[in-house]
């Protein structure tokens, strides 16, 4: 009856599909189950105690400062304990609260339970939690740090749970500083998860076995037409000819399709043979016309260097600008005719890159500023100074993109950025983009705008000129040096132009390819020259945070609440470098540096400025670097980062030690 109304015959292919596929869902749900959802739960726990360690280290940074002022002599060392108890209250710790007992065993505080402060744990009513704090109190005097875990009353609902909790001791004051956090609240996610992907999982097999059964009956009429037009235009001989609706019409109907696709692939192989010999002959022809123009130019850039009059002036530079249009030309077409033939080869050689981008860049700047437009360049300073492989290539993949852009635009103008995507043992992935303000591409012509000989549309072509040609070739060059090129555009806002390019690592070169910066021996001189930096940060937390990172590496620290404050003190003092925050009160971090660097002028010499943002959006980030900033650094800060950051403008500095005899003496 079922058989009847599904009209399904070859229920072999329905058991087939509806076996597969649950046997996929089913591999699937268990390696989300067993591998993926443990390791995602273990990722949760190590986040929240990376997290727990880092608010720990905060407070103990906190009371450290005081513990300084205290050896100062500014406050007593009962000021300086409740100085740092009020700013450790301030801190928002995620994690619910800080609690500080001593290596006596007395609790200094405790913000869920107040009636302990002051008193002496060996009188703590719970046998239990008093061993505990005789068991952390061990773990202090052993290792100074650590984690242990326990079960302990959850204040939110007055259960027993399981807490994984941090430590760190501080010394001069005997105190033990803790912080820690439930794992019911971490696994609540997990459990969460878990019965989300068994929910999903119930229901696509039910979906399964339902789209099979429905498949099974749209799939049966169209198979036996099928059969039948494959019959003439396979001409299948009499014996093969089998009943409609046997097991046997899946495999009739493939033997159909092969002998017709053996036919369109021998088609397919004529056509790109014609291809070949066309491309080759465009090549050929191209080569050929190439050489007398580039007589024709010259000799016009010759005639225009001599003695001319004004009209004649005037009709040779006509001829130069329609040479080197035809010129430009004739170049598109010779590269996508090599291209398609298979003749273009890249080279390998040792090439300056900063020199390269800045020469490629030069006669488009000055295209740029002939229509008005401003052309701006950055360069992470981390990327090598040599690298090897094809020059000409990069060159000109620069140039079409950059040329594209300037023109597509009329107002605005274009930023050419280039960063380090990675790198390896042996090679270094650069990533080249360009961005313009012109007149953007729209979602249904952007699928296209890499075909040769295609423009956007035919208005464009119409009101622009050229040939189609440029991204093309900038797509196949990037693809032959191992990367790939994407594009990100909205109609009427412009457009930004990625391309990933692949070069090889070039031995005994200045620069170090794992980090980015000078090799170790010159890090090692850095040591001893110390930088002044003037800090512009508003956050009293921040600020702490901030002198604790650049002290622990040897640098003299000033600290600047607002803007203007950071304005006076540059003007009265010296410094070598200034983290500047971006948002400050009295004026912003952006209006601070314009202001510096419009007075720097005159004097010839430029500050280091590196922003702090927690705005890290590209937008932003390129605005940083159009105010005069040299590089940025996004919050939350790391060691790791900060020394990153500064590792150029200690190399700076060791070097201008050496110009001046001065190596090893403080700067």
């Amino acid at each position: 009856m079922i058989t009847r109304f599904l009209r399904i015959r070859n229920w072999n292919i329905v058991s087939k599909i509806v076996g597969v596929n649950s046997l996929i869902l089913l591999v699937s749900f268990s390696y989300l189950l067993f591998y993926i959802i443990p390791r995602y739960e273990q990722s949760i726990i190590e986040e929240h105690k990376k997290f727990t360690v880092s608010m720990v280290d905060i407070a103990h940074s906190v009371v450290d400062r005081q513990h300084q002022l205290e050896l100062k002599g500014e406050f007593t060392r009962d000021e300086a304990q409740q100085r740092a108890l009020a700013m450790i209250h301030q801190i928002n710790n995620i994690n619910g609260y800080f609690w500080i007992h001593t290596l006596d065993l007395v609790m200094v505080t405790h913000p869920l339970n107040r009636s302990l402060e002051g008193k002496n744990l060996a009188e703590y009513r719970d046998p239990d939690g008093f061993k505990l704090f005789v068991a952390m109190n061990d773990l202090i005097r052993v290792s100074g740090s650590g984690f242990i875990q326990y079960k302990w009353l959850k204040p939110s609902d007055g259960s027993i749970q399981s807490k994984i909790s941090y430590l760190k001791g501080f010394q001069p004051w005997g105190w033990v500083i803790g912080s820690g956090l439930y794992l019911d609240d971490l696994n609540r996610e997990v459990t969460l998860i878990r019965r989300q992907v068994a929910a999903i999982t119930v229901s696509l097999l039910i979906g399964i076995v339902c789209f099979s059964l429905y498949a099974a009956r749209r799939v049966n009429q169209p198979l036996r037409t099928a059969l039948e037009i494959t019959r003439s235009i396979a001409m299948l001989p009499p014996h093969e000819q089998v009943t409609t609706g046997t097991s046997s019409e899946p495999q009739l109907l493939l033997n159909a399709i092969e002998s017709m696709v053996q036919e369109l692939k021998k088609s397919k192989d004529e056509a790109e043979s014609s291809n070949r010999a066309k491309s080759m002959f465009l090549a050929k022809m191209s080569h050929e016309i190439r050489t007398p123009m580039n007589a024709v130019i010259g000799m016009t850039e010759l005639a225009l260097e001599s003695s001319v009059s004004v009209e004649q002036k005037e009709y040779l530079e006509g001829v130069r600008s329609s040479g080197e249009h035809l010129m430009q030309l004739i170049n598109d077409i010779l590269d996508i005719s090599k291209i398609e033939a298979g003749h273009l080869q890249l080279e390998k050689t040792s090439f300056p890159l900063r020199q390269l981008i800045d020469n490629s860049m030069k006669p488009l700047e000055y295209r740029a500023q002939q229509k008005g437009l401003y052309c701006s360049i950055l360069i992470d300073d981390s990327l090598p100074a040599q690298l090897c492989g094809d020059p000409l290539r990069l060159r000109q993949v620069i140039t079409n993109l950059v040329g594209n852009a300037i023109k597509f635009t009329s107002h605005g103008g274009i930023t050419l950025r280039v960063d380090r995507e990675a790198v390896t043992e042996t090679a270094v992935a650069l990533i080249l983009s360009v961005s313009d303000t012109g007149i953007g591409i729209s979602d249904a012509d952007r699928d296209h705008i890499f075909t040769p000989f295609v423009q956007a549309n035919a208005a464009i072509t119409r009101h622009y000129g050229g040939t189609g040609l440029g991204l093309s070739i900038v797509r196949q060059i990037v693809e032959m040096m191992g990367g790939g090129v994407t594009v990100a555009s909205e109609s009427g806002k412009g457009s930004t132009f990625s391309a990933t390019l692949q070069f090889d690592r070039v031995e005994n070169d200045k620069y170090s390819y794992e980090t980015g910066m000078v090799e170790e021996q010159k890090l090692d001189q850095a040591s001893s020259l110390p930088l002044r930096i003037l800090v512009a940060e508003d956050v009293p937390l921040n600020q702490t945070l901030i002198m604790r990172l650049l002290e622990k590496s040897g640098h003299c620290v000033a600290i600047a609440s607002n803007g203007l404050e950071t304005i006076e003190r540059w003007r009265r003092e010296r410094f070598d470098l200034i983290l500047m925050d971006i948002l400050m009160p009295e004026m912003g971090g952006l209006e601070v540096t314009r202001i510096i660097r419009s007075e720097e002028i005159n004097s010839g010499q430029q500050i280091p400025i590196i922003a702090l943002t927690a705005q890290i959006m590209p937008d932003e980030i390129t605005t940083c670097y159009e105010a005069g900033m040299n590089a940025y650094l996004a919050k939350p800060l790391s060691q790791a980062a900060l020394v990153a950051a500064l590792a150029p403008y200690i190399c700076q500095q060791v070097d201008a030690a050496k110009k001046t005899g001065l190596a090893g003496m403080a700067v």
